[in-house]
């Protein structure tokens, strides 16, 4: 724009000059050249003065592009060299990313073998087992579940009801067989859910004893329960024929060892003829062995008839009173020659309880019996009879040689006797516990013995008091 100023001024001074030369005025000629020289120096200086401004600032627009081109392409190189790192390092975390594929995968398979493994052990297994997830519902079952409790695959998936820790009787229709079954009380863990079924199969009959266990995971989550049966089928016959073995046995020997007491008896009584002193004592050690003898029968029937569901109860009103007396005075004589301290602490007068004399007599000697028996020469047996909640409480606790830990969980067991006072060499058959428990629980109380090895032992039990 400016250099077609300056071109039209050039083309107004040509024409001024042309127009002066024509009117041929030579002052103003001359002037009017001056003028026009100035002029054109004027507008060429400032021209030039532009052209150098415009050029300096072309020279500073390319300075500053080049320099702006620098930063971007330092810019650039730095970009190119972070995705250079950041490609390294996804280069770095696909090849970990494949492994750990590769290692998932290779522990999926191991997982995938184990859980045939499994299933194949539990389906191997003759015993019936079934297991419910954490929403109670059948997860698995093995083929002698099918077999032996009928159940059918349309069974996955079935919600069994929560009761008393998942008891059988909530099993009721998915076990398809006519069975009965029963609690059984763990005397170490009451908290355990054990129980003895009875059912029918094929014209068969299979007893089992059930154990319920949760099933917990390494982070203490809860995944689910399982019941596993225990076949005791056999043991059960086996206990059944020796205890027939038993009770004929019993019977067979209770005759003559009862012959042979009145024998003894009448001959002590010196019913056939004067006897001295040597003979009286011989007689007497016989007399004593053949009373323990027929001791051992009765308890030996006791046994069998309990297992077989025929011992019999005559349950009255009466008083715990005329127990103690009787008990107590059973056992005096064992007391004296010991010198053991005896302590009875109880009421004046004692509630009425529902009983069989007969039998809760028995119990009731068959534990004054082990506290004295056991416990040393100037030792102490205390008794104590309290009313409580209902019942009256009877403890007998004595000072004596205590039961081991790892006999208690046998207390109640037949034929136990604990191993320390087995190598005292004192006498005892290991039922009268067995037979006590029984009675004591037939009459609606219960029993628990609290033991420590050295320390002597409490044995509790309980009566209901009779309403009012």
């Amino acid at each position: 724009m400016k250099r077609m100023i300056f071109n039209l001024v050039l083309v107004l001074a040509i024409c001024v000059l042309y127009v002066l030369h024509f009117m041929h005025t030579q002052v103003m000629e001359s002037m009017v050249y001056s003028t026009i020289l100035f002029f054109v120096i004027v507008i060429s200086l400032i021209q030039l003065f532009i052209d150098e401004k415009r050029m300096k600032a072309s020279v500073f627009k390319q300075k500053k592009e080049f320099i702006e081109s620098d930063q971007s392409t330092k810019l650039l190189i730095k970009r190119d060299m972070e995705l250079r790192t950041i490609n390294e390092e996804l280069d770095k975390k696909i090849v970990e990313v494949e492994k750990s594929e590769r290692s998932l995968l290779m522990a999926y398979h191991k997982i995938e073998s184990e859980k045939e493994k499994t299933l194949a052990i539990i389906s191997s297994l003759t015993d019936p087992i079934i297991v419910l997830d954490n929403e109670d519902k059948i997860s698995l079952f093995n083929s002698a579940a099918q077999k032996t409790l009928g159940l059918r695959f349309s069974d996955f998936g079935t919600k069994i009801e929560n009761k008393n820790n998942f008891d059988l009787g909530n099993f009721k229709g998915t076990i398809r067989r006519d069975f009965i079954f029963r609690k059984i009380v763990n005397q170490e863990d009451v908290t355990k859910n054990n129980e003895e079924i009875s059912l029918v199969n094929e014209n068969q009959n299979f007893v089992f004893k059930v154990l319920t266990e949760q099933i917990i995971g390494k982070d203490k989550e809860y995944l689910g329960t399982m019941k596993i049966f225990y076949d005791l089928t056999r043991e059960k016959m086996i206990d059944k024929m020796k205890s027939e073995f038993i009770s004929i046995a019993a019977h067979q020997l209770r005759t003559p060892l009862s012959a042979i007491k009145w024998v003894i008896q009448m001959v002590l009584d010196e019913d056939a003829g004067k006897l001295n002193k040597e003979q009286k004592e011989l007689l007497t050690k016989g007399f004593q062995s053949n009373e323990r003898m027929i001791t051992l029968v009765n308890d030996l029937l006791d046994v069998s008839r309990i297992e077989d569901g025929r011992y019999e109860y005559d349950l009255k009103e009466g008083n715990l009173q005329d127990v103690i007396e009787v008990v107590i005075e059973n056992i005096e004589k064992m007391i004296a020659k010991n010198h053991i301290k005896f302590v009875l602490e109880k009421a004046e007068k004692l509630p009425n309880v529902v009983m069989d004399k007969e039998r809760i007599t028995l119990a009731f000697q068959n534990l004054l019996d082990n506290a004295v028996k056991y416990t040393p020469e100037y030792g102490s047996v205390a008794v104590k009879i309290i009313e409580e909640k209902g019942y009256l409480k009877i403890s007998i606790k004595d000072d004596g040689a205590g039961i081991p830990k790892e006999d208690q969980s046998k207390l109640f067991s037949k034929f136990f006797r604990a191993s320390n006072v087995v190598r005292m060499e004192t006498e005892g058959t290991g039922l009268g516990l067995f037979i006590s428990k029984n009675i004591i629980e037939k009459h609606g109380g219960t029993i628990s013995i609290q033991s420590e090895e050295g320390h002597g032992t409490e044995a509790v039990f309980t009566i209901p008091i009779k309403n009012k």
